[in-house]
């Protein structure tokens, strides 16, 4: 099977402009490519020149993965002129540097091929001087190409900080006393690396868009009232996976909503940097950035809380242009 796959090389994507759409079902991937090729016909799109398709899994809630059911979301580059309509969103995706590898008839065995060829991609990726130092807001693609008789498969890996000066700074670092409290929300499990792609962007979207937020901002006993959390942690090494939760912070003793988690927050000293900068920087640069900060004041993470968070609140979208947002690392 090894000469399916090629040599891996580094390449870079300039920005896009894409239609998105994505499906959940049995079978999201042809379902969600006939769409979009529909929709495209629909509205002359595809006599353009040069037109791209992208694809990349999106997560679904553990019901939903029970029945057997996965998520795919499909892009296919536009003009400037083009404009959403029938639920196909317009989404403009920054520059990014991928390790690259290409998989030859990638359909014939595709339940096999195509992981074993993320996996190989991954190792290479993570083993090497390209490995991947941050991974909020970027994609793992999947990109099929038809020559002649010949099916290929390329599937793009972002590498390092994607070749570019990140547009995002540090404005404001200081340690804080963090008071004991509880974190309620969804979860979902991704892989360190994230070899099948990034799904923390589409997993906020999906809490916004199935009102999980609107609800839980409403608990009585809700403590912080204007912020919201991204949780990292529950890191297993068997797996290589961690958890994310889209959440809020309440009273210690508060009740947690049918369908919630929570998350234990003892009362610990975080070092809390405030980044200032663009999407996706901001959230790009934050780890790397705090941890720098960190080393510079001889503080240490503390391995045994082992969680850091990104911490939202009305700061986030007030100003044009930039964004605001704050990363928390427990420290000793």
């Amino acid at each position: 099977m090894s000469n399916i796959y090629s040599e891996i090389s580094i390449k870079s994507l300039e920005p896009m402009k894409v239609a998105s759409y994505r499906i959940i079902s049995q079978n999201p991937e042809e379902e969600v490519m006939e769409y979009m090729n529909n929709w495209a016909r629909k509205n002359e799109l595809n006599k353009q020149e040069n037109m791209r398709n992208f694809g990349f899994d999106v997560p679904v809630s553990k019901e939903q993965a029970e029945k057997g059911l996965r998520g795919y979301e499909y892009w296919l580059t536009v003009s400037d002129t083009a404009v959403e309509s029938d639920k196909v969103k317009i989404k403009y995706i920054e520059a990014d540097e991928y390790a690259v590898l290409r998989i030859t008839n990638p359909f014939e065995n595709p339940f096999d091929t195509i992981p074993q060829g993320w996996k190989q991609l991954n190792d290479w990726v993570m083993n090497g001087e390209y490995k991947t130092t941050n991974y909020n807001n970027r994609y793992w693609l999947e990109e099929v190409i038809q020559e002649g008789n010949t099916t290929y498969m390329d599937i793009y890996y972002p590498v390092k900080d994607g070749g570019r000066k990140p547009k995002a700074e540090i404005v404001k670092f200081s340690v804080v006393e963090l008071e004991s409290c509880k974190l309620i929300g969804k979860e979902i499990r991704c892989m360190m690396g994230h070899p099948q792609g990034n799904p923390i962007p589409a997993f906020w979207e999906k809490c916004n868009e199935d009102d999980t937020m609107k609800s839980i901002q409403k608990h009585p006993d809700r403590v912080y009232s204007n912020a919201c959390a991204g949780w990292m942690g529950r890191f297993d090494p068997a797996d290589n996976t961690f958890s994310y939760i889209v959440g809020i912070f309440v009273k210690p003793d508060a009740d947690v909503p049918e369908g919630l988690i929570s998350i234990h927050m003892p009362k610990c000293r975080c070092a809390v940097a405030t980044m200032q900068g663009i999407e996706p920087d901001v959230y790009i640069n934050a780890h790397c950035s705090t941890e720098a900060e960190m080393k510079k004041q001889g503080l240490q993470f503390n391995e045994s809380l082992g969680f850091e968070m990104e911490w939202y609140d009305e700061r986030f979208a007030q100003n044009e242009g930039y964004k605001v947002i704050d990363l928390y690392m427990p420290v000793l």
